[in-house]
C-alpha cells in the first residue's frame, strides 16, 4: 500500500504471469504472429486489472477521470474506477512479475462527486473559449472548461474562489519546487488571503502549485477538478490553506446570477 495525494493504491503481483523476454522468437513463423503474442501478455494483465478492479467493485472511470500515471510508460493500462485509476505495468526484464496496479484515488466521477460536495451545477454557462485562448495564448484544460461551463464563476465554501475565463493572466514563469527548473504557471484561482492555485505548464497541462504568503509552494498532482473534491471531502489539507476549510457543510456560491 502507499499513498499519493489525495489517493491510495493496491498492488497486486502475478508471478509467473509470463514476460514479453519469455517469447522466443524462433517459435513463430511471421513478424505479425510474434508481435501478437507479446501483445497478449499485455492484454492479458489488462484482463487482470478488469478482473481486480470488478471485485473491488470498481465501476468504468468517466471523461474527466484524471489518470495521475499516465506517464510512467506507454505500457500502461487504464481502465477502471469509481475513483480509481487503475493500470497494469508488464515489466521488460524476465525475472521480473507483471504488477498490477489499482490506485483508489479521486479520479472517477469527479462531477458527480463534487455536486455531492458543494452542490450541483447551475446550467450551462458558455464561454468563447477560442477568444479566452488568443488572448491568454494557452488552451485551457478539460476540467477547467467543465468548471466554468456548470459551475461558473464564483466561490467554494467561502473561501476557494475561480478566477473567471475574461480574468485570466497570461502565464507566468516561476521555479517547481521539486526541481528546482523554471516552467510557466497559469492562476486559476485565489482566497481572500492570497493563496493561489496555478496549473503547471510543462509544456503541458501537468498538475497544480499552491502559493502562499510566508509559506514554501506546495506541487501537487491531479487537475482542477479533483482539487476541490479533494479539499472540500477532507481526504486531505494542505498547510496553505487555513483550518477552516474547508466547513462541515462546504457549498458552492456563483459570483452572478444564475
Amino acid at each position: 500500500m502507499f499513498a499519493d495525494w489525495g489517493t491510495t493504491a493496491i498492488h497486486v503481483d502475478l508471478h509467473d504471469f509470463g514476460c514479453p523476454e519469455e517469447v522466443d522468437y524462433s517459435d513463430y513463423d511471421i513478424d505479425e504472429s510474434y508481435n501478437a503474442a507479446r501483445d497478449q501478455l499485455y492484454l492479458d494483465a489488462e484482463a487482470a486489472m478488469r478482473t481486480v478492479a470488478g471485485l473491488l467493485g470498481l465501476p468504468p472511470a468517466d471523461p474527466l477521470a484524471i489518470d495521475l500515471r499516465a506517464d510512467y510508460g506507454e505500457r500502461i493500462l487504464l481502465g477502471s474506477g469509481h475513483w480509481a485509476v487503475a493500470v497494469a505495468v508488464v515489466h521488460e526484464g524476465p525475472d521480473l512479475p507483471i504488477v498490477l496496479e489499482v490506485s483508489l484515488a479521486y479520479g472517477a466521477d469527479l462531477p458527480g462527486r463534487l455536486a455531492q460536495l458543494a452542490g450541483p451545477p447551475h446550467g450551462y454557462h458558455p464561454v468563447d473559449w477560442e477568444a479566452i485562448s488568443a488572448h491568454i495564448e494557452v488552451d485551457m484544460p478539460d476540467d477547467y472548461r467543465w468548471l466554468m461551463e456548470n459551475y461558473g464563476p464564483g466561490t467554494f465554501d467561502d473561501y476557494l474562489t475561480l478566477i473567471a475565463p475574461e480574468e485570466l493572466s497570461k502565464p507566468q514563469f516561476g521555479p517547481l519546487t521539486v526541481t528546482g527548473s523554471w516552467h510557466q504557471t497559469l492562476p486559476l484561482t485565489t482566497t481572500p488571503d492570497e493563496v493561489v492555485v496555478s496549473a503547471i505548464l510543462f509544456p503541458r497541462w501537468n498538475g497544480l502549485k499552491v502559493t502562499a504568503p510566508g509559506m514554501p509552494d506546495r506541487d501537487v498532482s491531479g487537475g482542477l477538478l479533483q482539487f476541490p473534491v479533494v479539499l472540500l471531502s477532507g481526504a486531505e489539507r494542505l498547510p496553505q490553506f487555513p483550518s477552516r476549510f474547508p466547513t462541515r457543510a462546504p457549498r458552492f456560491k456563483a459570483a452572478g446570477p444564475v
